[in-house]
């Protein structure tokens, strides 16, 4: 009971705890598009249901990142330091992720609407601060594009699925698009055609930079709570096609708080 407990009502599972045993799931789920999500805000896969070929994410999905760009600090939103007040919720329907850390108080709710086939981040940030600030937020998903291959190694161990290097992402206008020109059953370079689907990454606010490759934005000999990409406030800005590993999608967003203030944005992924 020390990592949880329950609302009154019965109707959430309040976690205390990021560091649980195993990952503790939720299901959202509108009957089409479905996403599973741990308790810190974890993405751990996102789909059309019933097809396995179709699963548009990867684990490396859901991670947030606050900066203050006037100091150059950050933290990890699914992952908080040990000085930061951190609880999650586990709803009917959706997982919301609360921490308070470098005078902000951080919030993202995840949940997949009744009548879209989208999975939607809703991020609040309040500046309790006695001065107004600059706000950097980096978002990330781990792009999949139907490749059934997740734990296949090439002989030597180079690649984790030959299908990446036919994954494309680009971005226009504001929104990060992915698609993969190599799909399909009968094995490698075997009457593979191109996905029928599309993968989308937006956000409501304007975008300052974007990234698509692992080695870029979380840099060699680094882990997830230490991007060099966060660490340096900016991302590289280049599409990519074709990858040593499976691509990403990452946003980086700004805003400006005002001492008190409290702004709300949205992330949006999406399969056509």
């Amino acid at each position: 009971m020390s990592y949880y407990d329950f609302s009154e009502d019965g109707k959430e599972c309040i976690i205390k705890r990021y560091d649980t045993p195993v990952p503790w799931m939720n299901l959202l789920s509108n009957d089409r598009f479905v996403a599973w999500v741990s308790h810190n805000g974890n993405i751990i896969e996102s789909c059309l249901i019933n097809n396995r070929m179709n699963r548009l994410t990867n684990p490396k999905s859901g991670y947030v990142y606050v900066r203050d760009s006037d100091t150059g600090e950050y933290f990890m939103l699914n992952k908080p330091k040990n000085c930061a007040s951190w609880q999650s919720i586990q709803g009917l329907g959706y997982t919301s992720v609360i921490s308070s850390h470098l005078n902000l108080v951080v919030k993202a709710t995840y949940f997949v609407p009744r009548d879209d086939d989208i999975l939607i981040w809703m991020i609040k940030i309040r500046n309790n601060k006695n001065n107004d600030r600059n706000i950097d937020i980096f978002s990330v998903v781990e792009w999949c594009l139907g490749d059934v291959n997740y734990f296949t190694v090439l002989p030597g161990g180079d690649f984790y699925g030959i299908y990446n290097n036919f994954k494309k992402v680009s971005f226009e206008n504001d929104i990060l698009y992915a698609s993969n020109y190599s799909w399909g059953t009968l094995g490698p370079f075997q009457g593979q055609k191109v996905w029928p689907y599309i993968g989308f990454f937006s956000s409501n606010l304007p975008v300052k930079s974007f990234e698509c490759d692992k080695a870029l934005f979380f840099g060699r000999a680094r882990g997830v709570e230490n991007p060099v990409a966060v660490e340096n406030g900016i991302c590289t800005n280049k599409s990519a096609f074709g990858f040593t590993d499976f691509p990403l999608g990452v946003l980086h967003n700004s805003i400006r708080l005002e001492s008190g203030e409290e702004k709300k944005f949205v992330m949006n992924a999406e399969e056509m």
